[in-house]
Order: structure tokens, then C-alpha cells, then sequence
């Protein structure tokens, strides 16, 4: 007999096993990168709605030179404009520093955040807390060209010790400023969320930005920090996986390899031995049969059964060849035969105790007129 595959419950107990597993694990990772959101808001590498990636490619599409930086600016960067949006705690004293010693020289920065970091704070600018978080519209101080509004997430408002100009304006809080320092200069943004990936597309955000940073960058690299959202160098694809929310992505990779290497590992089940069951004549076949039902006082159905049997064997082709084989007489004689043997084991089947005598005649009748037809009976 032709071999089956065979997959046996401990096959299926470890599949599930793995698959528990691996929903667990990419759970416990979604909640981990919504733990980490909130820092990894603004960096180029996130593509998730608190990411840069989109204003990332949009200023790569306008044909400005955009590039993430992965170390920390000092005076030997190349001078163009620095784009740090939430900013955070990364950047120490030394490093803000430095980064201003860098605009001094002819750099320029565009800061967004509702902090603006210690480069903030070496700047002489301050955010003061918003009153309300919802979604407003930042309009354009007077003189300010070109007209572009800004949608940001909350009324915070910048404070600058020194000159500055006023760029946006939401009711009385100064949404964004530029700031002069030395042969550079500074545009501060109290908000990150007209630069995140859920925010770029909301009012004149996309345009604003565009022509800021092509204004600022003067035809100059434009440099999205990173190192402030905790990148000290180009990630590698590993990193990608594991600090850039595509772990559950790879357990279900994971699982699909899993349920693969299961379906082609199964075992073929070993063949069946051939059957040792040895072809017996009718009229013993019939006499054990006999001798069960008898034991079973099952006369009646046992008659029944035989004539089921003898019905379905009188249509089998076997015995119409069998019968063309014969001359018209004997034809018409087992023809004869046939019915009488019907109408014998339907009285038989009808009875409720037809007697086991009775029944075991009229099958050892049955069984000699098969044989008498079809000779041996070994169809």
C-alpha cells in the first residue's frame, strides 16, 4: 500500500508552542515601540506616524542634498543647514557648543520641538509650556513672504533673549522665530509635529518646509541630526530590526519558516504489509458467516445481507460475460434459478426467526449457484 505523510500530535504541540510564542513576542515588541515612540520622534529612520521619513524624501525629491548626520557637528562640518527636529537631552553643553560655534562660522539649523534641547539654550531661546494640545493653525507675522500657515499640535510659544524676527504666530504665542548668530542663523519651530510623517500633509506644512530649508541651505547639504534620537552611526540592518519596529515583522517570518520546515519534515508513514487474507470458496465463506449470525441470533438480517450480496454479484459484468458463455438453455435455466433464489431469501429476510437451518441452506444454495456460473468465485 502507497506510503501517506504522517504528522503526529508532538509535531502539531510544538508548532503551537512556537506560534504562542512568537505572538507573544511580538506583542511584548509593540509595546515596547510604543514605549519608545515618544524618543524616536523625529528621526528619519521611522517611518511610523511620529517619524521624519516623509519629509525626509520630500526634500531629497525637491532636489535639495539631504542626508541623515550620525555623529555629532563640530566646527569641522561641512557648513549647510542642520535640521534637528525633538531635539530631547541627547546634545550635552560641549556638543551645543560646538554646534553653535558651527553656525557662528556660517552654518544655519532649523530647530522643531517643544524643547529645544541645551542648542537652545546656548541660543538664548526658550519654549515656554503650551495651555492647549489640539491642532491649530499658525498664520505668517506681517511681511513675512511666502504666505504659507503651518498646522501644529499646540499653542507653545518661543522666547528669545536678543534680535529675532517672528515667522508664525498662533493667536499670541510665537509658533516660530528666526534668530541671527554670528555669519549664521537659527529658525526655531515650538513644534514637532508639522514635521512628523501624521503631520507633513496637514495645511501648508509640506510647502513651508520645503522652501525654509531651501532657503536656509542656500544651495548647501541639508543634515537631519540623528545622534540627538540616539544614533551614533549609519544603523545596520540588524539595528533595523530591532530599534526600528520590524520585529514582529520577522517573528512572522519566523513563523512562516516554522510552519514551512513542519510540512516538509514530515515523516512518510511506513507502508502497510501486504494483506495475508487468503481467498476462501463461497459455500465456506458462507458457512462462517452462517455460524456468526447464528451466534448472534441474526438470522434475519443475515438473509438479508446474503441476498444483498447475491443481487449485487447477478449484476456485476463478470456475470453477464459468464452467462453470455452459456447456450440459451442453461441461460434461461440460471436466469430461473436466480429468481427462485430471490423470491426464497426475501421470505427468508421477511421473517422475524426464519430458522438457522433454513438460512444456512438457502445461502449454501446461493453459494453453489454462484459457483455453478461464475466457476471459482474469485472476482
Amino acid at each position: 500500500m502507497k506510503a501517506t505523510r504522517e504528522r503526529g500530535w508532538l509535531g502539531i504541540a510544538g508548532l503551537a508552542v512556537v506560534a504562542a510564542a512568537l505572538a507573544w513576542g511580538a506583542a511584548r515588541e509593540f509595546r515596547a515601540r510604543e514605549a519608545r515612540r515618544v524618543t524616536d520622534r523625529g528621526s528619519v529612520f521611522a517611518s511610523d506616524a511620529s517619524g521624519t521619513r516623509a519629509l525626509f524624501l520630500l526634500l531629497k525629491s525637491e532636489g535639495l542634498a539631504v542626508s541623515p548626520l550620525t555623529r555629532p557637528p563640530s566646527a569641522a562640518l561641512e557648513k549647510g543647514l542642520l535640521v534637528i527636529v525633538d531635539p530631547g537631552t541627547e546634545m550635552d553643553a560641549k556638543g551645543a557648543a560646538r554646534a553653535l560655534e558651527w553656525i557662528e562660522e556660517g552654518g544655519a539649523v532649523l530647530i522643531a520641538g517643544e524643547t529645544l534641547g541645551p542648542l537652545g539654550d546656548a541660543l538664548d531661546a526658550e519654549v515656554e509650556p503650551p495651555t492647549v494640545r489640539e491642532l491649530g493653525l499658525a498664520l505668517p507675522s506681517a511681511g513675512v513672504t511666502p504666505r504659507l500657515a503651518m498646522a501644529t499640535g499646540s499653542d507653545a510659544s518661543i522666547t528669545v533673549l536678543g534680535m529675532d524676527r517672528t515667522l508664525l504666530e498662533r493667536g499670541k504665542s510665537r509658533q516660530a522665530v528666526e534668530v541671527v548668530a554670528g555669519a549664521g542663523q537659527a529658525v526655531l519651530v515650538a513644534d514637532a509635529f508639522c514635521a512628523t510623517n501624521a503631520g507633513i500633509d496637514a495645511a501648508d506644512n509640506a510647502a513651508w518646509w520645503v522652501e525654509t530649508c531651501r532657503r536656509l541651505a542656500a544651495g548647501r547639504p541639508v543634515m537631519f541630526l540623528e545622534t540627538v534620537h540616539g544614533f551614533a552611526r549609519e544603523p545596520s540592518i540588524p539595528e533595523y530590526l530591532s530599534d526600528r519596529g520590524l520585529v514582529p515583522l520577522a517573528l512572522q517570518a519566523v513563523l512562516v519558516v516554522a510552519v514551512a520546515l513542519w510540512v516538509a519534515g514530515s515523516r512518510k508513514a511506513p507502508p502497510l504489509a501486504p494483506s495475508t487474507l487468503v481467498r476462501r470458496p463461497a459455500a465456506e465463506y458462507a458457512a462462517t458467516m452462517a455460524q456468526l449470525y447464528r451466534q448472534g441470533r441474526s438470522e434475519a438480517h443475515a438473509a438479508a445481507v446474503a441476498l444483498a450480496e447475491l443481487a449485487a454479484w447477478w449484476r456485476r459484468p463478470s456475470s453477464a460475460r459468464a452467462l453470455a458463455r452459456m447456450d440459451k438453455a442453461g441461460r434461461d435455466a440460471a436466469a430461473n434459478t436466480m429468481a427462485t433464489l430471490e423470491a426464497e431469501g426475501r421470505g427468508l429476510a421477511g421473517l422475524a426467526r426464519p430458522g438457522v437451518d433454513a438460512v444456512h441452506g438457502w445461502v449454501a444454495r446461493a453459494a453453489a449457484f454462484r459457483r455453478s456460473v461464475s466457476g471459482d468465485d474469485r472476482e
